[in-house]
């Protein structure tokens, strides 16, 4: 009886050990298949980010765990749930998302805060030799905003201009008045209106006509301006160059 009863207890220790890898077994095949039970939080003091995500794909939530974004928004990732999911950060917002629906990219400290920082998201050639080739994937350090349709940065110790549409802007770079000497006012980004039509004798010429109106990126030594054609009845292409500073007139600086 006493064996009976033993044998007993034996068997129903036994039946519970084995219910409960049985419960461990499916509760860790459903967090791979599925997702992990984390929450949805509002961010209060966030976890430091280990990569920098940008969306791929749109990703709906289906439930509160989880963490919606749309295809091109970049957001922080703070931490790796398993080889499908991420835990992030994206508008306040903690919550997973699964890792093939992003691409990470290294999170870098900028030595300089004047500068930003953004994504390529699509190659370009260039066309002129002041523009800067791009990579799908590179990093490139934004120098300045020209406009609503360029940026000037640095890519792999080379500088020039490139499209803003190519990029995905993690940090848009400050604005920076550089002053030629005491006497002269800001020349950064002032407006200059052709008085004389101008035929280019070099590639990186830009032909300018009477009337036309140019942002003025850079003036040199030699009297010559670089700048971005913004106004022009002559052409409807956002045209990039070198002309003579003599066949224009600067125009008020803007308040």
């Amino acid at each position: 009886m006493v064996r009976r009863t033993i044998r007993q207890r034996v068997s129903l220790f036994f039946l519970f050990s084995l219910s409960m890898f049985i419960l461990l077994l499916k509760s860790k095949i459903h967090l791979d298949k599925s997702n992990p039970d984390v929450s949805i939080v509002k961010s209060s003091s966030p976890s430091k980010a280990i990569h920098r995500a940008v969306a791929l794909h749109s990703f709906q939530a289906q439930s509160n765990r989880e963490l919606p974004f749309k295809k091109g928004e970049t957001f922080l990732v703070q931490r790796r749930i398993n080889d499908d999911w991420l835990e992030g950060e994206h508008q306040g917002v903690t919550g997973i998302f699964p890792a093939n629906h992003v691409e990470l990219f290294p999170i870098e400290s900028s030595g300089d805060e004047t500068q930003g920082e953004a994504i390529v998201k699509f190659d370009f050639i260039p066309q002129k030799t002041f523009e800067l080739q791009l990579r799908k994937g590179d990093k490139v350090t934004l120098l300045r905003r020209l406009n609503d349709n360029w940026y000037e940065g640095r890519l792999k110790n080379l500088e020039g201009i490139f499209p803003a549409t190519y990029v995905e802007t993690l940090r848009e770079p400050k604005e920076q008045k550089v002053e030629k000497n005491r006497n002269s006012p800001p020349m950064l980004m002032r407006k200059c209106r052709v008085l004389y039509n101008y035929v280019p004798q070099n590639s990186d010429e830009l032909e300018i006509h009477v009337g036309d109106i140019i942002t003025i990126v850079e003036m040199c030594d030699d009297g010559w301006f670089c700048g971005l054609m913004e106004n022009s009845k002559y052409t409807k292409k956002m045209e990039f160059g070198t002309f003579p500073g003599n066949y224009v007139e600067l125009l008020p600086e803007e308040n």
